[in-house]
């Protein structure tokens, strides 16, 4: 074989391979909560974090870094802010009885009404997905307030 031909069947075996890898589909990174939320700042019922989170494209890692955001305040707390304790204290007793509300709050999305602001803080990409750092800023009144109205929580002082 002559280098030419060895040149060719190269190209041609290096199109093949990058031709596989651009055209299969890149897989679905799920959403699973982490800890990975740090408290920024609070004023006047609101609540300031920033979380971090990963997903296949950019637009749903912010999604995933909110809602991790949200799901910490409720069930987990945030340590070192006034809000160090979860507003949901028993997060399993909490989802058998009102679990349908709380999967439309979370993962459907139904947040968005108390996030008062958000915005990536960061963002690395690569062909597997989107690393993000979000800030994220919640009425905390109007969710407490909303989680009351539920039944999820009991009113406060009551």
């Amino acid at each position: 074989m002559s280098i030419a031909t060895d040149l060719k069947v190269f190209v041609l075996l290096v199109s093949i391979v990058c031709a596989t890898q651009a055209c299969s589909p890149r897989v679905m990174i799920p959403y699973s909560r982490t800890g990975r939320v740090e408290y920024v700042e609070s004023a006047d019922n609101t609540l300031t974090v920033r979380s971090q989170s990963f997903a296949t494209t950019k637009e749903m890692a912010i999604r995933y870094a909110e809602r991790n955001a949200l799901e910490n305040i409720l069930f987990r707390g945030i340590p070192g802010s006034p809000q160090e304790s979860p507003l949901v204290p028993d997060e399993q007793a909490a989802r058998q009885s009102h679990g349908e509300m709380l999967t439309k709050m979370t993962a459907g999305g139904n947040y968005q009404q108390f996030v008062i602001q958000s915005y990536v803080d960061h963002v690395e990409t690569s062909p597997q997905g989107a690393h993000i750092d979000q800030t994220v800023t919640f009425d905390l009144n109007a969710l407490r307030k909303h989680l009351e109205r539920e039944g999820v929580i009991r009113k406060f002082g009551l």
